[in-house]
Order: structure tokens, then C-alpha cells, then sequence
């Protein structure tokens, strides 16, 4: 099994190869996170809050797969554009900044999904497609969306290699096979990318009151709100699903890059 490296000028079967594991690493992804993912939008949005209480506990668990094709569609393209960019930038800059630059790359199809998704998640009726892209290019909801994303792209592309050669230097991990090697990296994917997701959850938290709100808010104004009526545990919700999820993204997706279908 080897890691190919694409350029901008790679035959079409390389590229063909990656836009065809962006699509597989789609449907694995969020056939297995979709439940979680909607769960932890509603539980961070300040339109659900009252959603929480205990009488009323019962909506949460319907239509957990509500915004499943409309995810799907667009995050086949935002991981074929992660493995594109990343191996494309690799091969001019440092592994690091190859995968920072992927982040930024991807995030403008993260916005489009995460609004499709969400309209189709909160509301009764599904807003105009125009009102859905008007939101999810907000200025102060999209910068937040790209400072999310960079770390997720770390934690797939960046972290399982280094900390995957650091854990060989210890004596349990030296003498294992290929296999071996690879399921260590994979492990290492999706802690880091549940270190990446919850430690980047406060910004998730903004990012998606800011592009659900009715009205453009700013980041500042959410955030006070946030504080003034639920104090530092607002920025806390979700934490816990979105750690769950995104590291089960980040392992899928870099089994899917390592296995190189």
C-alpha cells in the first residue's frame, strides 16, 4: 500500500482516485456520525436551547438523519478537495502548512454543507436556497468556520504521522507489522481528532448560532449573549458529540488515505 502524491498536473486516474475516495470517505463518514452531528447542531443552537428540557427531550430523536443527502453531496467534495490539496501542497511546502492550507481550502464547501444541513435539520420549513448560502457566508460565521476546520485537517493529515512515529520509539509498538503500523496512526487519528474537536467546540458553538441566527449577528454579540445568559458552559455544549464525531471523521478519513482505494 503506498501514499500517492498529487500535483495539479497528475493524470486523471490520480485525481479520479482521490475525488473517488472523497465519496466513499462521505458516505462512511456520515453514515456512521450523521446522528451525532445532528444531535450536537441542536443542542448548540441558540433556537433549541429549549429543547434540552427534560418534558420536551422526546423531538431530539427524530429525523437524526434529517440533511443526510445534502451533507453527503457536499462533503464528497470537501474531502476530495482535502486530499487534493493536502498532497498538492505537500509537495511544495511542509506537511504542517499542507495540511493548514487543505483547511482553509475545504472550508467554503463545509460552509455550503453545514447551511444545507442545517436547514433541513431546524426548521419546519426549509428556508430559500438563497437565505441558506446568505447565511452560511457570513463574515464572522465563515472566518470561524475556516479557524474550525484547520485543526480538523491537522488532526487527519498532520498528527497521525508524527505522533504514529513517536509512539514506534516505544518498545510495544516496535515490532509490528504493517498493519500494526497503520491501525497506530488510525488510533492516533481519532484522538487527535477528538482533541481537535473538543477543544475547538467553542468556536463551533459561535460559528453555528451566527449562521442559524434570523438576523446577522456578530461575533461579539453572540458571544456576549452566550455568556451573559448561560456563562462559560454555553461554549461547552455539544463538546462531547462533537468529540465523538469528529473523531470518528478523522479516523475514517485517514484509514481511507492510508489504504489508498
Amino acid at each position: 500500500m503506498s501514499m500517492h502524491s498529487t500535483n495539479l498536473d497528475a493524470p486523471p486516474s490520480t485525481l479520479a482516485r482521490q475525488m473517488f475516495q472523497g465519496g466513499i470517505a462521505s458516505l462512511l463518514v456520515n453514515g456512521v456520525s450523521h446522528p451525532i452531528y445532528t444531535l450536537k447542531t441542536r443542542s448548540q443552537s441558540a433556537e433549541l436551547a429549549a429543547i434540552s428540557r427534560p418534558t420536551q427531550m422526546a423531538p431530539q430523536w427524530r429525523g437524526l438523519y434529517n440533511g443526510f443527502g445534502a451533507i453527503s453531496a457536499t462533503d464528497a467534495v470537501v474531502f476530495s478537495v482535502a486530499f487534493i490539496a493536502n498532497d498538492w501542497l505537500k509537495e511544495r511546502y511542509s506537511e504542517l502548512w499542507a495540511s493548514v492550507g487543505a483547511g482553509v481550502l475545504c472550508s467554503p464547501f463545509v460552509a455550503i454543507g453545514e447551511g444545507l444541513t442545517a436547514n433541513r435539520q431546524m426548521t419546519q420549513t426549509p428556508l430559500p436556497y438563497s437565505t441558506v448560502f446568505k447565511r452560511a457566508f457570513r463574515p464572522a460565521g465563515f472566518g470561524l468556520t475556516v479557524m474550525r476546520e484547520i485543526p480538523f485537517t491537522m488532526a487527519v493529515f498532520y498528527t497521525p504521522h508524527y505522533l504514529g512515529l513517536y509512539a514506534r520509539n516505544f518498545s510495544p509498538f516496535q515490532d509490528l507489522s504493517h498493519f500494526g503500523q497503520m491501525g497506530v496512526q488510525v488510533a492516533t487519528a481519532g484522538l487527535s481528532g477528538a482533541a481537535a474537536g473538543f477543544l475547538s467546540n467553542p468556536i463551533d458553538v459561535l460559528k453555528t448560532r451566527v449562521q442559524t441566527a434570523e438576523v446577522p449577528r456578530s461575533f461579539y454579540s453572540v458571544l456576549q449573549q452566550t455568556l451573559v445568559e448561560e456563562g462559560w458552559r454555553g461554549l461547552r455544549k455539544g463538546g462531547g458529540l462533537r468529540m465523538l464525531q469528529i473523531g470518528v471523521v478523522s479516523a475514517c478519513m485517514h484509514t481511507i488515505k492510508q489504504v489508498d482505494l
